[in-house]
């Protein structure tokens, strides 16, 4: 297409500085002039300052493509013919129709070979350089797309054209169709998912693929060409080539009926289909929230009273609220049903955003199949879970940020870290087999003493609690205005003496070694650790050796086989459960003379260990 194309704003002067190697800036959107705003934009600034970092000497205005450039783009240069790199920024809306134009202006008239797309903050979207690559090579689809844009978005095709032209075409029309529609009109391919989002006006929503095909079949309709089932499901399954990856949720952003709070800098903004959030909860926040009444009663209530554990229970909703992920702890609330736990987890789903947290029993967890359901969480429950005793694996990754495997139905297995905050509920403590003290420094435990009497219960509490959400954010933040005093206030948790307690009620190691204190060193004067090898069946005989009076314990207790440790297993508990039950000295074994492995371990009172054992 041979014509004179008119120059788009500012591309003189970046023409006058930027090479053809160079890159090559280009704001986009609704809000594009105001982004730059003559070099004094917000976004500008933010991306020269922070994510560019181009000195003020070395700065040009980018080429703005606002709503009236938009509908003129087959008429203007907006990147020099031979430039190479160009990268976008979508400040403000931008519709797939008007994107499809504007890579069909650069495959006409530059000869760009990379072309990628970025949010108003720098945050990569997608590359475009493959997609203008084959509008080069053939595909006209764009073309008619594009040269719709000027002329209200409307697409004028007859039956014939729709009824044979390719699945490509079809899907372009039918995605330039849907961008007239008044709401959903906004669709995202979640790779990872594999699944369609459409954009509600205020956060993205799962769009199965039987939704989508009824919203292909309008399509048909509106143009009245008849269609098959199949055909309907080829353009469906083209939209995940199509249309644009669904970006990375910004963690950061909570959203609510009438807008976004960035938790980070406290600044409410509009709902915005950049930020990929995926639910919002719904009441209105206000900068000046009204109080918070029954939240103060259900948070005495679990309380008791005690104001460190007050503080306890809000920095486990803090680190929920802002996502500590780094922080490798995990939560978990033991004890009474009809204690509270319950609603603390409710009361997490509403600061994570409902959308953003997941339930998933234990049992699950250790599926890499079912466990696909967590990704994307940035909060995980596990509620009413019976006893637990077994691996500690998955909780550790959990927390500590590392990879973790899954295995979806009809796809390959990959290998991804899960940043989310995990709490568990349950009446009993989880016990963690040959887990060498590394979860004991991860779980914060909230014992449940008190249970609601059916007379105080309220059965409208969570939506009671739901209205007040403005106000318990506000309350935490004020709370914690820094994030250390939260975690220090988790941290003292772990070692209350509630916790302590709970933890030697319901993990026998740590109620077993209370019968012993420890040397400076292993030496014969401590216990011989043993082994299963020639155990005696005299409950005396049996508390001569460490080993053996761990067997005698758990005979004593009702302990079975399959929580009792093995030699070796309890060998590597020991060292951290002395550590976690408050020994200021260290549990050690040193093979001495005559080849016995002897401990620094000796009884408190050997005689009343007995006695205490066997009554």
């Amino acid at each position: 297409m041979n014509k004179k194309l008119k120059n788009a704003p500012h591309f003189k002067a970046q023409a006058e500085k930027v090479s053809n190697f160079s890159d090559w800036f280009i704001f986009v959107g609704d809000e594009a002039f105001q982004g730059y705003d003559k070099s004094n934009g917000t976004d500008y600034l933010n991306l020269m300052d922070h994510v560019f970092k181009i000195p003020n000497n070395k700065r040009t205005p980018p080429v703005i493509l606002g709503n009236k450039q938009l509908t003129e783009l087959q008429g203007l240069q907006i990147a020099p013919t031979e430039q190479r790199y160009i990268k976008l920024f979508q400040i403000g809306a931008l519709s797939e129709s008007q994107k499809t134009a504007i890579c069909l202006n650069l495959a006409q008239y530059t000869a760009v070979t990379k072309c990628e797309l970025y949010d108003r903050t720098g945050g990569f979207i997608e590359s475009l350089g493959d997609y203008i690559e084959r509008v080069r090579t053939g595909d006209t689809a764009a073309e008619i797309v594009a040269e719709t844009v000027g002329n209200g978005l409307q697409v004028t095709l007859t039956a014939d054209e729709m009824r044979n032209a390719p699945v490509n075409k079809i899907t372009a029309y039918f995605l330039q169709w849907l961008s007239t529609q008044p709401i959903n009109n906004k669709l995202a391919y979640h790779a990872l998912h594999n699944r369609l989002y459409c954009f509600n006006g205020k956060t993205w929503d799962y769009l199965p693929d039987t939704h989508a095909h009824r919203l292909i079949k309008d399509f048909f309709n509106a143009y009245g060409v008849g269609h098959s089932m199949q055909k309907v499901k080829n353009i469906c399954e083209y939209l995940s080539v199509e249309l644009p990856f669904f970006g990375e949720t910004a963690p950061h952003f909570l959203a609510f009926n009438n807008g976004v709070l960035n938790k980070d800098t406290l600044e409410f903004l509009p709902h915005n289909p950049d930020y990929w959030l995926i639910g919002f909860n719904e009441c209105d926040y206000s900068d000046n929230p009204p109080p918070t009444p029954h939240f103060d009663k259900w948070l005495d209530f679990i309380s008791s009273g005690n104001e460190q554990r007050k503080l306890g229970f809000l920095a486990g909703l803090y680190m929920i609220l802002f996502n500590r992920n780094d922080w490798q702890l995990t939560l978990e609330l033991i004890g009474e049903a009809g204690g509270g736990k319950s609603v603390f987890l409710e009361v997490g789903k509403m600061l994570a955003g409902s959308n953003n947290s997941e339930p998933i029993s234990l049992k699950a967890l250790n599926d890499e199949r079912q466990i696909v359901k967590i990704l994307n969480k940035s909060f995980i429950y596990s509620s009413d879970e019976s006893k637990y005793i077994g691996d500690s694996s998955i909780f550790k990754k959990l927390s500590s940020g590392e990879a973790v495997d899954f295995n979806p139905k009809n796809k390959p297995a990959f290998s991804v870290a899960v940043k989310a905050i995990f709490a568990l509920a349950s009446n009993t403590l989880p016990i963690y087999k040959n887990d060498g003290g590394g979860m004991d420094r991860r779980r914060v435990i909230f014992p449940f003493y008190r249970a609601v009497t059916p007379e105080q219960r309220d059965p409208q509490l969570i939506s009671k609690l739901q209205g007040e959400l403005a106000g318990i954010v506000r309350k935490i933040i004020t709370t914690f205005p820094i994030a250390d005093g939260a975690k220090l206030a988790l941290y003292e948790q772990q070692r209350n003496d509630e916790v302590l307690k709970l933890k030697r009620d319901n993990d026998h190691i740590l109620d077993f070694i209370q019968a012993f204190e420890l040397l400076d060193r292993a030496s014969n004067k401590g216990l011989v650790y043993g082994g299963l090898n020639s155990v005696p069946t005299n409950p005396l005989l049996m508390l001569d050796k460490f080993y053996w009076a761990y067997l005698f314990y758990c005979e004593a207790h009702g302990i079975d086989d399959r929580q009792r440790l093995k030699p070796k297993y309890l060998e590597q508990e020991l060292k951290h459960a002395f550590k976690s039950a408050g020994y200021s000295i260290n549990f050690h074994i040193n093979t001495l003379g005559g080849r016995q492995r002897h401990t620094n371990a000796i009884y408190k009172d050997k005689e009343g260990t007995y006695k205490q054992w066997t009554n």
